[in-house]
Formats: structure tokens, C-alpha cells, sequence
């Protein structure tokens, strides 16, 4: 999986493979609950947010799903959004953060955005 999107003048490229994972506990969604809990996701994610934009006090949730990588791999993909229009002005409005089920995030590779060609 590969996914990025720009931020504030950089592209956040999030590169993930089933080797990416192999240490990370399996779930099963149709016997257990995940090994990382939606709450703890969040917390985990929402700590990272603070990480990559400065005041991350208006943003809230946008989106959270849960992508199957690999047989009982799994992963949550936490979209933040700023409701904010001076966030939205200045510097967009949409951070993703990607946590796996052992409570660790996936570490975007930063880049200076490029426009695209034409």
C-alpha cells in the first residue's frame, strides 16, 4: 500500500508492506476485539498529530477505517480535518495518520510539495 497527500508545503508519502506488519498481533474480526482498541488508536493517533501540525487543537476526527493488509493484518487509518477556515487557508485541511495493532504508527516519508506537471 502506498497512499500520500500535502500538508502545509510538504507531501507526506506513507509506504506499507505485509513485512511491515509481521511482528504486529493478528486479529480476527469475527472471534475477538482488536488488539488495539478504537480509543487507543485515536489517543495514539491524535499524539502523532502534534507531531506534524502546530496547533492541532481545531482539528477533529474526519474519518477512521479499519484496512485489512494481510491475512488477519491489520491496520487503522485515522483522517484528522480542520474545520477551521484559517487552518484551511493557510495550510490545508485533511492529516492522515495510520496506526497499526501493536499501537505504533506508520512513519510518512516528507518531501517539498511539487506541483504536478501539466
Amino acid at each position: 500500500m502506498s497512499q500520500n497527500f500535502s500538508y502545509n508545503g510538504f507531501t507526506y508519502t506513507y509506504h506499507l508492506s505485509t513485512s511491515d506488519l509481521v511482528n504486529t498481533p493478528s486479529w480476527n474480526p469475527l472471534k475477538d476485539e482488536p488488539p488495539v482498541s478504537l480509543r487507543k488508536a485515536l489517543e495514539v493517533a491524535a499524539v502523532n498529530l502534534n507531531r506534524f501540525v502546530k496547533d492541532a487543537d481545531g482539528w477533529d476526527v474526519g474519518h477512521i477505517d479499519l484496512k485489512q493488509m494481510d491475512t488477519e493484518k491489520w491496520i487503522y487509518e485515522i483522517a484528522f480535518e480542520c474545520m477551521y477556515k484559517e487552518c484551511i487557508r493557510k495550510t490545508g485541511s485533511n492529516f492522515t495518520i495510520l496506526v497499526k495493532m501493536d499501537g505504533s504508527v506508520v512513519e510518512p516519508e516528507i518531501t517539498p510539495y511539487r506541483q504536478p506537471d501539466k
